[in-house]
């Protein structure tokens, strides 16, 4: 089983931590959790409190087996943290109807 997770994680808290975990409790231990979260501007636009690297990372410790920002409409790096794959913009790959993503 995969189960995602739109998040903004900013700033990564206590809840978060326990949603993370009953979700990994109420699937089991096999399950992929598959966070999606913005880059440095959450979804109204305001900057993020935390820098997006931090954000990813702290899902990472958390229980997320692969983080995948969104928004900006370029590539940016990849990462493994901790075994996991952090994937911080995959550009317009996303996007439908692009002929050059």
């Amino acid at each position: 089983q995969t189960v995602g997770v739109i998040c903004e994680y900013t700033p990564f808290h206590l809840g978060h931590a326990r949603q993370l975990a009953a979700v990994r409790q109420q699937l089991g231990g096999d399950a992929a959790v598959v966070c999606l979260m913005s880059g440095n501007y959450v979804q109204r636009g305001a900057p993020a409190v935390m820098d997006k690297t931090l954000r990813a990372k702290a899902a990472v410790a958390c229980g997320a087996d692969l983080v995948v920002g969104t928004h900006p409409h370029v590539l940016q790096g990849i990462e493994v943290y901790k075994n996991r794959l952090i994937f911080y913009s995959l550009g317009n790959f996303v996007f439908g109807g692009n002929k050059n993503p």
